[in-house]
């Protein structure tokens, strides 16, 4: 019993000695847990705050630029500057370029959809941003830079899209088989409008030349069937409807006879030696 009694003593007296031992490096492990994980519950609660803020400065934007308020890149780096939240900012950009281009102003919205094609967040809104930055390039004559962009920003789930503007592009530069081409591509893809796109392969259509009338085959019946009626003419000695045998023979009869006008213009040369 006695043996029991110390063993059972020596043991408590080592945990007492161990947690002496240790006990300040646990209690220090169990706070900096504890700080660790209220530290990463402020930083997500502050990041969501900030998301919250910048939805709402988000949409004032929007309902600025919709009361008027002029679309420029200007607008969109002020919002990235207070709100540094880059999904929006490349949202403010999208909308301001659409109400760019609407007014016409093509110089201005091609800032706003470059900055949202390299720098957009997220990457999927790059490929939107820059397909809409190839049109703007088209519609400013820079064609070979739109083609450019439409080949850098063809990614998977946008191909229809961008073959129906590669196709615009080789319009304007005077390919219209290639146009059809990328045309047909754009249908083949499921690209969105297909109505428009039926429509610029019949306008293509309409835009192909006629055949010559030589290679009618109606024309060529015609002519197959008229040719024997001549031959036939010619060979029975019948001329032109118009002059027929009725009508030649007072040129016959009239050519038996000695030219009267002629001999009343000649003049008379006995006379003149009588005299």
């Amino acid at each position: 019993m006695r043996n029991e009694y110390y063993d059972e003593h020596e043991q408590a007296e080592a945990v007492k000695q161990w947690i002496k031992d240790n006990g300040l490096s646990i209690f220090a492990g169990i706070a900096l847990g504890m700080g660790a994980l209220f530290g990463w519950r402020s930083w997500q609660s502050s990041l969501e705050a900030g998301r919250v803020e910048a939805a709402q400065g988000y949409e004032q934007l929007v309902s600025r630029l919709d009361q008027g308020e002029e679309a420029t890149f200007d607008v969109v780096d002020g919002f990235l500057a207070e709100y540094d939240n880059a999904a929006f900012a490349t949202l403010a950009a999208l909308k301001a370029a659409q109400l760019a281009v609407e007014a016409r102003n093509l110089d201005e919205a091609s800032r706003l959809l470059t900055y949202a094609a390299e720098q957009g967040e997220p990457p999927q809104v790059r490929q939107v941003a820059g397909l809409r930055l190839a049109r703007v390039q088209l519609q400013t004559g820079q064609l070979d830079l739109a083609a450019a962009t439409v080949d850098q920003h063809d990614g998977p789930g946008f191909e229809g899209i961008a073959a129906e503007i590669r196709g615009d592009i080789l319009l304007a530069q005077g390919d219209a088989q290639g146009a059809r081409e990328a045309y047909q591509a754009a249908l083949d893809n499921g690209a969105g409008d297909r109505g428009l796109l039926d429509m610029k392969l019949n306008d293509l259509a309409m835009l192909e030349p006629e055949p010559a009338a030589a290679m009618d085959p109606m024309a060529e019946g015609e002519s197959s069937v008229e040719a024997p009626e001549e031959t036939s003419q010619d060979e029975g000695g019948q001329g032109d409807p118009d002059t027929d045998s009725g009508d030649l023979a007072p040129a016959a009869e009239d050519a038996d006879q000695p030219p009267q006008e002629s001999g009343e213009e000649e003049p008379d040369t006995d006379g003149e030696g009588g005299s």
